[in-house]
C-alpha cells in the first residue's frame, strides 16, 4: 500500500463564472494538487503533483453528496525503480488515479 499527504486548492467553477448563489444545488470545482507519497512495499517516497475535478449536490441544508477524481504523477522512486512487469521504470514518471465518493454534513 501507500500513504499520501497532499493539499488541494479548489476553484469553484460555478462561483467563478456565475457568482455565488446560496440556493444552488450543484457545485463543481477543479483543483491542482501537490504533496508527498510513500510506497510502504518498497519503503520509498516521492513528491507528487496532480489535478482533478469534483462536485457536490446539496440534498438539504444539512447534507450533500460529494465526489471527486484526480490524477497524481510521481517520480520513479515511488515504485523503487521497478514496475509491476519487472522492467525498469527509472526514467519518466508514474501515476495513479483516485476517486472519492461520500456524504458531507454541513455545519451552519
Amino acid at each position: 500500500g501507500y500513504v499520501a499527504l497532499y493539499g488541494d486548492i479548489q476553484f469553484d467553477i460555478h462561483n467563478l463564472f456565475l457568482g455565488y448563489d446560496e440556493t444552488r444545488k450543484w457545485e463543481a470545482w477543479i483543483f491542482p494538487r501537490a504533496g508527498l507519497v510513500s510506497n510502504r512495499a518498497t519503503k520509498s517516497g516521492s513528491p507528487m503533483v496532480g489535478a482533478g475535478f469534483g462536485a457536490t449536490y446539496r440534498l438539504n441544508n444539512r447534507w450533500s453528496l460529494y465526489s471527486d477524481m484526480a490524477f497524481q504523477m510521481t517520480t520513479s522512486e515511488f515504485t523503487g525503480g521497478v514496475g509491476p512487469t519487472g522492467m525498469s521504470v527509472s526514467t519518466g514518471f508514474n501515476g495513479f488515479v483516485d476517486f472519492h465518493v461520500g456524504i458531507q454534513w454541513l455545519v451552519n
